[in-house]
């Protein structure tokens, strides 16, 4: 390769394209999720060889607030996933409704990518938790039953 072709890589655009796509992607897929694991009462989603999905919300001072969903790690979770930094969202986050007091970050492309490649294994896992809990409120509906 020689330097005129070496100096293309300056002026390339195509990790910025397939970035924006997988984190567009990512965002809405992950939404989704949050949103299921709302609804099942789920704050935190165990899916072996992948890590812990958690879910969180963020609060602002005029009575707002958002839904966030990303990777539990030791001190904090990752960034937000239904939040992509993608075109026009530049830096490592934003303060939700301008409130200096709730700072949001934005998912990392590793979490991205990471989210995006385990994909099948977190719905398992959330499928196996909703199975989990349909189980158990059959088994509760046949005790109710039976003292009837």
């Amino acid at each position: 390769m020689d330097t005129k072709q070496a100096l293309n890589v300056l002026t390339r655009k195509n990790y910025v394209r397939i970035t924006e796509k997988l984190a567009s992607a990512v965002a809405e897929v992950a939404e989704q999720i949050r949103e299921k694991m709302k609804e099942l009462d789920i704050r935190e989603l165990n899916v072996p060889e992948v890590g812990t999905l958690t879910r969180w919300a963020v609060h602002s001072n005029s009575g707002y607030s958002q839904g966030c969903l990303g990777f539990k790690r030791d001190y904090e979770a990752s960034g937000d996933l239904t939040e992509a930094c993608v075109k026009g969202k530049d830096g490592n986050g934003h303060y939700f409704m301008n409130d200096f007091n709730c700072w949001i970050n934005y998912a990392t492309k590793d979490d991205f990518i990471r989210f995006a490649l385990n994909i099948d294994q977190i719905l398992m896992a959330l499928s196996a938790k909703e199975d989990e809990f349909i189980s158990k409120a059959e088994d509760a509906l046949k005790k109710i039953d039976e003292v009837k």
